[in-house]
């Protein structure tokens, strides 16, 4: 018989639930500014639920979406808060708990006609793996799309 791992869950809508404000098109990112806290504690709870891979909060911290926000210089800091609190929540809870990094749609989600050319966002990807790759176990490819 094969083992079972268990993920986490949507970090967006947990998120949503505890955040005392509306979300807003720039949601996981801005609560890692406003509230990580609530990240440290989402995840915490996804391993006190049996989760034994959690993956760092960074879904909306692609340099596109942080730009038209006027935070394209956080990606680095915001992608690196993300993979510490990962990390606090897993060394807190004592549990052997992989973290996942965080590969995500750069523009658009559930969005394939807008899907960018494979070799154009290639580097992009290979940036954000980089980034990640100190601090993470595997990386999760969330939401991804591709057009034809």
């Amino acid at each position: 018989m094969s083992r079972i791992v268990l993920l986490d869950g949507g970090m967006g809508q947990e998120l949503i639930k505890r955040a005392p404000e509306e979300p807003t098109n720039l949601w996981s990112a801005q609560v890692m500014i406003d509230h990580p806290d609530l990240v440290k504690a989402v995840h915490l709870d996804y391993i006190g639920a049996g989760a034994r891979v959690i993956t760092i909060n960074a879904y909306s911290a692609t340099g596109e979406r942080l730009a038209k926000h006027g935070l394209g210089p956080r990606l680095v800091e915001l992608r690196r808060a993300a993979c510490r609190l990962a990390r606090e929540a897993r060394d807190e809870s004592g549990e052997d708990v992989a973290i996942a990094g965080c590969l995500p749609p750069l523009l658009w989600s559930y969005r394939p006609d807008l899907a960018s050319d494979p070799d154009e966002i290639a580097p992009i990807y290979a940036e954000i793996a980089a980034l990640q790759a100190p601090h993470v176990d595997l990386f999760l490819c969330e939401t991804m799309s591709a057009s034809g």
